[in-house]
């Protein structure tokens, strides 16, 4: 992917692009595309989390982060049911996807930027599956099932400069951005999930969500938020391609 200031200085393409995507992030967030299930009632995911892994993809890890808590604060305010459960903190699963996404396609940074994004993604998920009302142990790790093997795939690719460096020079690149892409939305998945046992159930229903909610849920957002991934990627690349050949400098 070639980088090219363009005609355009790049601050002001950036921020531009920041407005553009946090606008989309906002109007998504009132188009559901699946429930979130709790013994409490029915929740939605909506159509702004496929928003969230482009953020970091386009923008890096500054700026996306910085679109996604943008877009999420006023997107809340259109979805103030989905803020609630998270009282009103429903942008930080974002900001954290976007965060991971742009750690890992930040080329210029590597293998650091790929480190942190490692290190952050396993203290999620070691950090949920150790959380001391999580238990019986075995439950929970049933629950994360899909987030350990992406972790030791993730610490491989990281940590084997071969494979990153097939990966990195790939001619196909949407194999990369759809492996950052779901590792992003993963990453959105179990900070919302590590946020509402931890600190949203407790106060909002004086107790944690049960093992058996979770075991329940193990089986479902595999699927969610690979269609996600694999909406984020399509549009990815797309937009990536649109934006080279207008010489747009890719935060890379």
């Amino acid at each position: 992917m070639k980088r090219s200031q363009g005609l355009i200085p790049r601050d002001a393409q950036s921020w531009a692009l920041v407005a553009i995507l946090a606008a989309l992030h906002i109007v998504l967030s009132v188009v559901p595309i699946f429930p979130i299930i709790t013994p409490f009632g029915v929740g939605q995911i909506t159509a702004s989390a496929i928003t969230i892994p482009l953020f970091g993809i386009l923008l890096g890890p500054v700026l996306g982060p910085i679109a996604a808590l943008i877009g999420g604060i006023i997107g809340s305010f259109l979805n103030p049911g989905a803020s609630a459960l998270f009282l009103g903190f429903g942008f930080i699963p974002g900001v954290v996807g976007a965060f991971i996404a742009g750690l890992l396609i930040k080329k210029s940074l590597y293998p650091y930027s790929a480190y942190l994004a490692t290190i952050v993604y396993a203290i999620l998920v070691l950090g949920f599956l150790f959380f001391p009302p999580n238990r019986p142990f075995a439950s929970f790790l049933t629950f994360l099932w899909l987030h350990l093997i992406l972790l030791c795939v993730l610490a491989v690719t990281v940590l084997l400069p071969p494979i990153r460096k097939r990966i990195l020079e790939s001619e196909t690149p949407w194999v990369w951005v759809f492996f950052v892409a779901f590792t992003s939305t993963m990453s959105d998945q179990i900070t919302g999930s590590f946020f509402f046992q931890a600190v949203s159930a407790p106060i909002l229903f004086g107790g944690y969500l049960p093992p058996e909610i979770w075991i329940f849920i193990a089986f479902i957002y595999p699927i969610e938020r690979l269609i996600v991934a694999i909406a984020a990627t399509v549009i990815g690349v797309v937009v990536i391609r649109a934006l080279s050949e207008i010489g747009f400098a890719m935060d890379q």
